[in-house]
């Protein structure tokens, strides 16, 4: 009886095992699938898993330890679908942040602080001055609203323009794209005193991202060299909003004969902004008001080479980034007081956290070359921060960096590729050595910035000497030299 009874126990036993079996290969196989589909674990790596796994499970039926082996499966059944969601996860935020780029334009119409006029109808009949030609799309939206309550328009070549005419009271109001505020704000620092809004309309746009093949991501991440743009803004929150661009950095990157180069370019390089800004020389921040894209195309055009990637980061990115992070050690040539949080930065090694690194990377008033010095700053944190991140322990916890990218990067780096690009340097374990340098010139004052035709603005002319040495440092490195 006892052994009968043995025997239909090992029976269900059997039948438990070989169901859980079935359920274990499913949700392993769409586990791996996922992983190696979108390059989180390389073909060898999965290779490994599988022997380890099949190995595992083949000595347990073997020795015929059936309750040990239904533990066993049971966890390994459980983990299974804690890695599928996991992975679902991390491709969904991934997915939705590259198929569409949202950016928000806001668009206002000012009147003078001291005007009677509070809204659209208090300027019924009379005409305001727009940059219509210059900023035709995003103007033409008002229409409907300007035909409403009669209101015409006045013609000028530039924002700065139309700012000036309604400070010289010539007009009784103006429309402003809020993307050009920061313009106006260089111009006059004390502009939101002397103004007030009596008309606001948000502008929501959807841009596609542009759809990628397979082979086109093969063969991105088969490359031996990429060039990387690096924008920053200086602004919190979401990326959604259009902005100038700050911060730009090129970095080059050699997977042969690890190095990298950061290039820093000035962000009043007087240079030619192409697509929106029509080919007109304006300041490079100035180009970051047509997207990042244009941005890109303008370092491309003025370096005479092919950018593979962005990534425009904002302050609420990098102090995202720093909290997984932790901390950095960068080295400060020279001691400082920060503007934003008055925080005392000594001359020689520092220690940068969340708190301390954003005051570190906007000081500029402080340092004896300003801008350049910010510059200088900025790369030095871009190559503490990469630095970090290539070590094995932070690659392999790097779903941590993806949930911050994912939420607070804006990139045409696909998933497929960032993965690739990890699994790459966790096979390798190839060592990188860092280089910066910065594109200089001189600086003059200028009313041809295409952006703000007609005022007199700060620009650094580049010397074209210093432009040629610069790219054959890029080039150097990219040829492996």
């Amino acid at each position: 009886m006892r052994r009968v009874k043995e025997k239909k126990e090992n029976k269900s036993l059997n039948y438990i095992n070989i169901a859980l079996t079935c359920i274990l290969v499913a949700l392993f196989s769409w586990l791996l699938l996922l992983l190696i589909s979108y390059r989180f674990v390389s073909l060898k790596i999965a290779s490994l898993i599988v022997i380890i796994l099949i190995g595992v499970i083949a000595a347990l039926y073997g020795f015929k330890l059936r309750k040990t082996l239904i533990g066993v499966q049971l966890l390994l059944v459980l983990l299974c679908g804690f890695g599928i969601s996991k992975v679902k996860v991390t491709i969904d935020a991934f997915s939705e942040m590259n198929q569409t780029a949202i950016n928000e334009e806001t668009m206002y119409v000012l009147a003078l602080k001291d005007s009677d006029s509070t809204t659209l109808k208090d300027l019924a009949g009379q005409s305001i001055s727009a940059p219509v030609t210059f900023d035709k799309a995003n103007i033409d939206q008002l229409s409907e609203d300007l035909a409403n309550n009669q209101i015409t328009l006045e013609e000028t070549q530039s924002y700065g323009e139309s700012y000036q005419a309604l400070k010289d009271k010539k007009v009784p109001a103006m429309i402003l794209n809020a993307s050009y505020a920061s313009l106006i704000e260089s111009v006059d620092p004390d502009y939101l005193d002397h103004t007030k809004i009596i008309f606001e309309k948000v502008l929501t746009k959807e841009q596609e991202q542009p759809k990628v093949s397979k082979k086109e991501i093969k063969d991105k991440i088969e490359k031996r060299v990429l060039n990387i743009y690096l924008s920053g803004i200086d602004t919190y929150g979401a990326l959604d909003k259009v902005s100038r661009s700050d911060s730009n950095v090129l970095v080059t990157v050699n997977k042969d004969t690890g190095r990298i180069l950061l290039t820093n370019t000035p962000r009043d390089s007087f240079v030619k902004v192409p697509g929106p800004g029509n080919d007109q020389y304006d300041k490079l921040t100035h180009a970051g008001i047509y997207g990042v894209e244009t941005s890109m195309a303008t370092l491309e055009n003025l370096y005479d080479i092919d950018i593979d990637y962005y990534a425009r980061v904002n302050f609420t990115t990098l102090m995202n980034l720093m909290k997984v992070l932790g901390s950095i050690e960068v080295y400060n040539s020279q001691s400082f007081v920060s503007l934003h949080g008055n925080v005392d930065f000594p001359e020689g090694n520092v220690t940068l956290t969340a708190d301390t690194v954003l005051p570190f990377v906007r000081e500029r008033y402080g340092l004896s070359s300003g801008d350049y010095d910010r510059g200088r700053n900025h790369e030095k944190v871009i190559t503490a921060i990469i630095k970090k991140m290539l070590t094995p322990a932070i690659l392999l916890n790097y779903d941590q960096y993806l949930d911050v990218i994912s939420k607070s990067v804006q990139t045409n780096l696909t998933l497929e590729e960032m993965a690739a690009l990890v699994n790459e340097q966790i096979e390798s374990g190839q060592e990188y050595t860092f280089d910066s340098q910065d594109l200089t010139g001189h600086g003059s004052m200028s009313t041809e910035c295409y952006s703000m035709r007609g005022q007199n603005l700060y620009i650094t002319n580049i010397d074209d000497n210093e432009l040629n040495k610069t790219k054959a440092r890029i080039y150097g490195v990219m040829e492996g030299k």
